[in-house]
């Protein structure tokens, strides 16, 4: 198998440090007769048309997984992390982390921001407000309480009888600092 650009095929482009292109047509110019200095750049640029479509992303096949059917496959990482009650899957995980690390992802939330919990494939995500941040009497550690946007929380913000934040029913859920990352109105809205 062949990889690479064909030298038939290939023109060298030269980006000296100033900023100044210029393209080596000549097979027999060297380097030395550009004046190549520190800080050039030497660009191959393919210029048959076999990978032209390659640097658009819309034209490669991909392959794309649910999160809910990863999560049934045998055989994966997942599935042996889980069988073998490793990272989250350990019993013991929240005793783990430690303290300072939760305290390190909540310095730039506070409570009131927009959020973007991050479980699951990007389509799952789910937008909302962060509603409460601290610890809880349910579970060890450090928790951000998030009012969702849509009915796709677990409560309406309290937990075995004990209220942490006001919000709709099935609108509330608790995760770990690090699956909470705040944006402002403007970004969300480019997001979409």
């Amino acid at each position: 198998m062949l990889t690479g650009i064909p030298f038939s095929s290939m023109t060298l482009q030269i980006v000296k440090p100033d900023g100044q292109k210029l393209k080596l047509f000549d097979a027999n110019e060297t380097l030395t007769d550009l004046n190549i200095s520190d800080g050039t750049t030497i660009h191959a640029i393919d210029e048959s048309q076999k990978t032209a479509n390659l640097y658009e992303v819309a034209n490669v096949e991909t392959y794309s997984m649910t999160d809910n059917d990863y999560k049934e496959r045998k055989g994966t990482v997942r599935d042996f992390m889980r069988q073998n009650k490793l990272g989250k899957y350990n019993p013991n995980h929240e005793k783990l982390v430690p303290k300072e690390e939760m305290e390190i992802d909540l310095l730039d939330k506070q409570v009131g921001q927009r959020c973007i919990v991050k479980i699951g494939d990007p389509q799952e995500w789910k937008r909302g407000n962060i509603a409460y941040i601290g610890e809880t009497d349910f579970k060890p550690g450090l928790w951000i309480g998030v009012e969702y946007d849509e009915e796709v929380g677990k409560h309406d913000g309290s937990v075995n009888g004990k209220r942490y934040f006001q919000c709709k029913d099935k609108r509330g859920a608790f995760v770990r600092p690090h699956l909470v990352e705040t944006v402002v109105e403007n970004e969300e809205a480019l997001e979409l």
